[in-house]
């Protein structure tokens, strides 16, 4: 979901950011359980106007296969966003 006129530099540092982000929060949420695998994270995005949304999905996919995250949801997804995620999901994806 590149932003118009973004440098692929400049992409790539907001999707590392969006990554660190979401795995501090997954370790939070580990810590607060006194687990070592969170058994499932949903992510739920509120402003669809706002970036990142398939970054912070990207991110839950690497955790996941990293063994840290069991299952990814998501949560206040209509089905014509939901749709083309599941038809063909973006790179680095399940």
């Amino acid at each position: 979901q590149p932003v118009a006129g973004e440098a692929p530099a400049a992409q790539r540092q907001r999707e590392a950011a969006v990554a660190r982000f979401v795995e501090g929060s997954v370790w939070r949420s580990a810590n607060r359980l006194s687990a070592s695998v969170v058994d499932l994270v949903y992510l739920h995005w509120w402003d669809w106007n706002q970036w990142g949304f398939v970054a912070a999905l990207r991110a839950l996919a690497q955790l996941r296969e990293r063994g840290v995250v069991k299952e990814v949801g998501v949560t206040n997804i209509d089905a014509p966003r939901l749709r083309p995620l599941l038809e063909t999901p973006p790179p680095g994806c399940p």
